[in-house]
């Protein structure tokens, strides 16, 4: 997911450029809060990696979207816009999917906002392994029982 910080996709693309096929980037015509944004992305800009980036405009509201009314209360009116915010930023990262036609079974898919400062996890769903990033970006096979086990352990009352 792009929004403008074009310094940060630059150093990503140069960093993970040898280890990826393709860079899917979504840019919303939309900001969270609903207020329509000018698009920022610029290909020029990547003239190098220009095939491999697959860029896709999200261009509609989602479904679900509560009309926030002057008569709602407070609590009303941050529920329905804490809401609605999750619903177009879910709803951005969804059409990710829409650059992963041509991406196989046997593809690792990472997902990841582009200033997010490591990788955190790839994933691909026939592993039983999660590949952790470390904060020295290696890879290390992690089984996904022990992750589970991890988050649950966490999240205990």
């Amino acid at each position: 997911m792009f929004y403008d910080e074009d310094l940060l996709l630059d150093l990503r693309l140069n960093i993970l450029d040898q280890f990826i096929d393709f860079f899917v980037i979504v840019e919303s015509k939309y900001f969270h809060n609903g207020k329509e944004r000018q698009l920022k992305f610029d290909i020029k800009k990547y003239k190098k990696f220009e095939n491999k980036i697959i860029y896709i405009v999200h261009e509609n509201e989602p479904p679900g979207i509560h009309k926030v009314n002057e008569k709602d209360d407070e609590g009303i009116k941050s529920y329905k816009l804490i809401t609605n915010a999750h619903l177009r930023e879910n709803d951005q990262r969804n059409h990710i999917s829409k650059g992963l036609n041509n991406a196989t079974d046997d593809d690792l898919i990472l997902i990841s906002d582009v200033d997010i400062a490591c990788i955190l996890m790839f994933f691909s769903p026939k592993a039983l392994n999660i590949l952790v990033a470390t904060p020295a970006c290696d890879l290390i096979p992690v089984p996904i029982a022990e992750i589970f086990a991890t988050f649950s352990s966490v999240f205990k009352d």
